[in-house]
């Protein structure tokens, strides 16, 4: 994963948590980022692009602590 979509998952997962992924704007996501929203559509087409990718992201971090332990 390059750095502008793990910096664009980590602020959009703190808006998530803090507000509701329902309440969180794809505007927001691209403030929090420092990114144009332009530039933000490029990594990610959509913010149900976004909650898969996160969703994503979890679910391996959780597969590789059980095959770790």
């Amino acid at each position: 994963m390059d750095d502008r979509r793990k910096k664009i998952l980590d602020a959009a997962e703190g808006l998530f948590r803090a507000q509701g992924a329902g309440a969180t704007t794809m505007a927001e996501i691209a403030r929090a980022c420092d990114l144009a929203v332009g530039t933000l559509y490029l990594a990610f087409s959509s913010k149900d692009a976004i909650v898969e990718a996160l969703s994503s992201r979890t679910h391996a971090a959780v597969l590789e602590a059980m095959t770790a332990a």
